[in-house]
Parts: structure tokens; sequence; C-alpha cells
């Protein structure tokens, strides 16, 4: 198959003995103990079979075929058995494992074809995020930008304020989420998002308490509040938003955070953010600190 999707954003999956591949995006997690792939996947490109292996999951046990293939994943070779289950397994099935779809391989590669614009539209204002620019301004808005990609593809939600500024703060995302989801029952009808293009610099405790204070002055409107920043957090700015946690939440987002979610980014952008709510909202890494 000619090479049609960016390896940016996806892996290339091949036989190592033909060279027979094929492009997927973002759905493999190739650190995994082994990767799970569909059995048809692995019929088409005729990988070599090593036998089977017990798995066991909350279905109980069950024998699955093993296989050998090459994983070429952001410019890496990585020689790996690929080990593939019955149908009804999924995600949640077997933690830790990124289990590719149980479709039709045409149904599969249509659907990654279709949403090819959006992918190629998340990586280049991603990397627009980290320059060059030319002023403070122009690196700020790069990031806003990539945000206001990512929020655009989830139906329901529409960023209703940006750069918001008065004589005594500046907001930058303000978020009506309408979806009828998740993200609603989460988040509830609006959302702060403060951006961070730090990436040589933490953000501290100082940066935590001034956005709380805009949360909080809205909190019969707004709940949530997320501080995305492209470097990363001082353990007193995480402590910080712990204990300011309170009526409402601080979601503190870093550059492994954003950079997990370029990789993955075939993922629906609203499990994004909740997933990052529920990991980080309630911290609970540190709730030993809580009273």
């Amino acid at each position: 198959m000619s090479s049609e999707f960016p390896l940016s954003l996806g892996i290339k999956i091949q036989n190592p003995q033909t060279k027979k591949a094929i492009e997927l995006i973002g759905l493999i997690d190739t650190g995994a103990s082994a990767t799970v792939l569909s059995e048809e996947i692995c019929r088409s490109l005729d990988l070599p079979k090593l036998g089977e292996v017990t798995v066991v999951t909350a279905f109980g046990e069950t024998e699955c075929p093993v296989y050998r293939a090459t994983i070429i994943a952001y410019g890496e070779n990585v020689e790996t058995d690929v080990i593939t289950l019955p149908g009804h397994y999924s995600n949640q099935t077997l933690l830790g494992w990124n289990v590719l779809s149980q479709l039709p391989m045409e149904r599969i590669l249509a659907d990654f074809k279709k949403s090819l614009p959006v992918l190629r539209g998340i990586e280049s204002r991603w990397k627009s995020v980290f320059g060059p620019h030319k002023n403070r301004k122009e690196k700020g808005d790069a990031l806003e930008s990539f945000l206001e990609y990512i929020l655009e593809q989830i139906k329901g939600t529409k960023v209703v304020f940006k750069d918001r500024r008065t004589e005594t703060e500046e907001i930058d995302l303000v978020v009506c989420n309408e979806t009828d989801n998740a993200l609603n029952r989460t988040f509830g009808r609006y959302f702060m998002i403060e951006c961070k293009n730090w990436t040589s610099s933490k953000v501290g405790s100082s940066e935590i308490r001034d956005f709380f204070v805009k949360v909080y002055k809205r909190k019969t409107e707004i709940k949530t509040g997320f501080i995305i920043s492209t470097g990363t957090f001082t353990k007193d700015a995480i402590e910080e938003a712990l204990q300011l946690s309170r009526e409402v939440f601080i979601v503190l987002v870093d550059n492994s955070d954003l950079a997990n979610f370029v990789r993955d980014s075939t993922r629906d952008s609203s499990d994004f953010f909740i997933d990052l709510y529920e990991r980080k909202s309630l911290f609970p890494k540190f709730s030993k600190h809580m009273p």
C-alpha cells in the first residue's frame, strides 16, 4: 500500500519478511507488553504466525493467535509479537492495550481517509504552537488556535469568549458546552481555558491562584477551569490546584498530555477532556493531603 497517512500522526505495520505494509493512524500503543490487532489486518499482511497464547480477561481464558510484525512508529522500527482477539474484546477488556476495531478493512480505511483532513489540521496547528513566533502574543495565539480547533471537532461546543480583557483580568477562552454526551454532564454548560505557551518555564502557584479567582467569580455558571501549558507545573502549583478545587475544579494540562493527544488524535476530543478531568481534577495521587 502506498504511503498516504503522515507517520507523525500514526504507525506503519509491516510484514518483517515480505515488507508488505499498511499505515494506520494513532491506534497502537507500542509501549504495551504486546500489540493487539484484528485478525483481518494480520491476514491481509500475511504476517508470519508464531503460535497461540492464552489470554485472561474479564471474559475468561481464550486461546489467541500470535503473529510477528514490524511496527514503524515516529521513525522507530520495533519488531514485536502481535496478538489477535475475538471481536467481542474491546479497550475496556484489556487495560493498557489499544485494541484496533474489528471492523472490515475497507471500513477502517474509509474512516481514516474521512478523518484525515482533521488529523492534518491538528498536526499543522500543533507544529505552529512551537513557532517560530514574532512576539509573545503570536506565541500565545498559536496555542489558543490549536485548542480552538480541537474544540471545533466536538459537536455542541463553541468558544463564546476569546482574549477578553478588562482593566483587572484577561480571559483566554470560555467554552459553551451544549453537548449531549458525558462532556456536558461532567463540565456543565460552560468551562474556562487559560493557555500558557511556556515551553521553557514552569507554571507556578501564583498563576494557579490568579486563574482560580477568574473561575470562582463566575462559579454560578462555570464549575471547571483548565490551565493548559506547553511546559510543566511546579509541585507548589499542583498542590495549590488541589487545595483550591472545592466548589470549582482546576485541571492542569501539561506538555505530555498534549503530546499524547496529538499522537492518539483519532480519539474523540470530548473523551480527551473528560479523561483529563477524571485523572487530574480529583488528583487521586495527592488524596493523602486532603482533609
